[in-house]
């Protein structure tokens, strides 16, 4: 890896991308199983960027599926062109030949949430419906972040649907916590409280319980007092009412 490193920083300082590109080839046609050469493949057709080099990592891309870093690298060459539309043709047609193929969904869904509209934001919608229990957080984190720039309260209530759909789903609870962990709807925390009074599972109730903080310690008190009075021996309830006195 030294080698590739200092070999790449020599590439940089002569500045020749086309140059860079060339030796890079060779080296991946002679080892085409090196993943650290592909990545520098990779790297260097990015920041070429041009149609040509555009179609090379299409090529790699079909070659190469399951390497993250080059077809993040189409990713972004694609959208520092500002081709969404056809990134999205791209990675579904890729994702067609291989529907379990996370990588791929993952750069779908990063192409569907820079084009950003009420079209793309339904079709991440049906991947994360496809895909509920991946524990991939980055189709989740698109959609989230899309329906976050319609407004928050809809992607609370969006994300509740979802969690009523999956509710053993720990990835989707946990970025619907984290949602209403951001926002400043009062009606948050009642939310909280009721994911809170529903699940015993102890990571998803850490969570719950930094959300209920961010609200304020009075806050949290409060929400923890009623739930220790509704469940006195829940023991997991009552240490949370005392880490949260304790905070305070």
């Amino acid at each position: 890896m030294r080698i590739l490193n200092e070999l790449s920083e020599a590439l940089n300082e002569k500045g020749n991308e086309l140059e860079a590109i060339e030796v890079w080839k060779e080296l991946a046609e002679e080892h085409p199983r090196n993943a650290e050469i592909i990545d520098k493949l990779g790297w260097a057709l990015e920041e070429k960027g041009d149609d040509a080099a555009i179609g090379a990592l299409k090529e790699l891309a079909e070659k190469y599926p399951h390497n993250r870093q080059l077809l993040y690298n189409l990713s972004e060459a694609m959208r520092m062109k500002g081709e969404d539309d056809a990134a999205i043709e791209t990675f579904k047609e890729l994702s067609s030949k291989r529907p379990d193929n996370r990588t791929v969904l993952s750069m779908l869904s990063r192409a569907l949430r820079s084009k950003g509209d009420d079209v793309a934001t339904g079709a991440l919608k049906e991947l994360v419906e496809r895909y509920p229990a991946t524990g991939d957080r980055e189709i989740l984190d698109q959609f989230i972040e899309a329906l976050a720039s319609k407004g928050g309260d809809t992607a609370i209530e969006e994300m509740k649907i979802l969690v009523e759909k999956h509710p053993h789903d720990r990835t989707i609870v946990y970025v619907l916590i984290r949602a209403l962990r951001e926002t400043e709807d009062e009606s948050a925390i009642g939310v909280l409280k009721e994911l809170a009074d529903k699940s015993r599972d102890r990571s998803i109730l850490d969570r719950v319980s930094e959300a209920l903080r961010k609200k304020g310690d009075e806050v949290a008190i409060k929400v923890w007092k009623e739930l220790a009075e509704k469940h006195p021996d829940d023991r997991i309830i009552r240490f949370r009412l005392s880490v949260a006195l304790k905070n305070k």
